[in-house]
């Protein structure tokens, strides 16, 4: 299972974008119907860009998907941020019988690969669109997610 954006999630994206950088431009340049529409418009484009480069990086994961599969059954996987600190890299998350496993994508500066074995893992927690997962030593790994209650449900199954 791939837990991703659907249409649903996009179209909201797209006119929340829209409408708040459209109220936003409308208070600048102080005409709020040419602001709204102006938003909606450069929404509907951000959305488009972002749906277009997510694509892109699914499809760049399609060889390590080919890889893991190769060695061990995946159970789910899907685009995350693994979260250090304030900064956030993005790459994509898999799961599979005996491991979490992180990539990060190529253009990421300071971003590893993050194997994390399922019997190390103690705890693992939602909050919001987040997992942490705590490891018997003492680690702790925030990744940013589509349907975290999902991903735990996951985890916690095969733990």
């Amino acid at each position: 299972m791939i837990y991703k954006n659907g249409i649903k999630e996009w179209a909201l994206m797209c006119c929340g974008c829209g409408l708040v950088y459209g109220v936003l431009m409308g208070l600048f340049w102080g005409n709020i119907t040419m602001g709204i529409i102006d938003g909606i418009l450069f929404g509907v484009l951000f959305t488009v860009c972002m749906a277009i480069f997510s694509k892109h990086l699914e499809k760049k994961s399609e060889h390590l998907r080919a890889e893991i599969s190769k060695v061990r059954k995946i159970i789910c996987e899907g685009p995350a941020n693994h979260k250090k600190g304030v900064n956030a890299i993005g790459g994509w998350l898999f799961l599979s019988e005996d491991a979490i496993e992180f990539y990060p994508h190529k253009m990421n500066i300071g971003g590893q690969n993050i194997p994390i074995l399922i019997d190390d893992i103690s705890n693992v927690e939602t909050k919001s669109n987040q997992i942490k997962i705590h490891t018997k030593t003492n680690e702790t790994f925030t990744f940013v997610v589509k349907k975290a209650k999902l991903w735990k449900q996951s985890i916690t199954e095969i733990l």
